[in-house]
């Protein structure tokens, strides 16, 4: 997989439709230009190459969103092995 796919597919996992300006707030890069230049062809002017140091940032932020779905996920598992309210009577 190329940078540019695996960019993508990161920011699309990180901030969905619109992963560019999420990703270049997260990134402190100010503005989603930068990114923009990163996805471009190679052989193009614009084109910049994607610092190394961006892919430990973007990895630290999937392993933090994934712990924190993952503790979530865990509370909804023990909310629903509480036992129902006896009060409450689910409608029909």
């Amino acid at each position: 997989m190329n940078e540019q796919t695996l960019l993508r597919r990161a920011g699309e996992t990180l901030f969905g439709d619109r992963w560019k300006a999420g990703l270049a707030q997260a990134l402190n890069i100010g503005h989603k230009t930068r990114i923009h230049q990163w996805l471009s062809p190679t052989d193009s002017k614009s084109y910049r190459p994607i610092p190394p140091g961006v892919w430990s940032e973007i990895t630290t932020l999937l392993r933090q969103r994934a712990a924190a779905q993952i503790a979530l996920a865990d509370e909804m598992e023990n909310q629903a092995n509480q036992p129902a309210c006896p009060a409450f009577k689910p409608s029909r």
